[in-house]
């Protein structure tokens, strides 16, 4: 389950906020999206735990905020969701803490390692080798 201390609330509605919360904190830990990976038919998710979502940009939040805050960040795979789909962290550090976001990356990915619930998920290539290809799917747009 998800939590974030209420201290830490507002970072998620005032990117301008994220300086002073590295003032007191190293790195800030988030879910990449808040959802599991979604159906390619469905363009974005219309609700999210019940509440509607208003558009597109809506449900990619927790990764756009730190885009426009300028911060270093990354998205480290971590395992797999309840529904056996991929899951991920979003590392995100003080401006110019870029290398210091990739070493937390590669120390957290490295403590999961032996973790069967949250190291880094393999894909089965033999299974997705024998899946049709998605541009044959009824409704694909024939996106190249």
């Amino acid at each position: 389950m998800f939590t974030l201390r209420p201290s830490c609330r507002g970072l998620l509605h005032k990117p301008c906020a994220l300086p002073s919360f590295f003032q007191s904190h190293d790195v800030l830990i988030t879910p990449a999206i808040t959802i599991s990976p979604r159906p390619w038919r469905e363009p974005y998710p219309t609700e999210i735990d019940g509440q509607r979502t208003r558009n597109y940009f809506h449900w990619l939040a927790m990764a756009y905020y730190v885009t426009l805050s300028g911060h270093p960040a990354v998205c480290l795979p971590v395992g797999l969701d309840a529904q056996g789909m991929p899951f991920g962290l979003q590392i995100v550090g003080p401006r110019g803490g870029d290398a210091f976001v990739l070493g937390v990356a590669a120390a957290l990915e490295e403590a999961f390692n032996g973790s069967p619930t949250l190291q880094r998920p393999v894909p089965n290539i033999e299974q997705l080798r024998v899946a049709p290809p998605i541009s044959s799917m009824d409704g694909f747009l024939g996106w190249a």
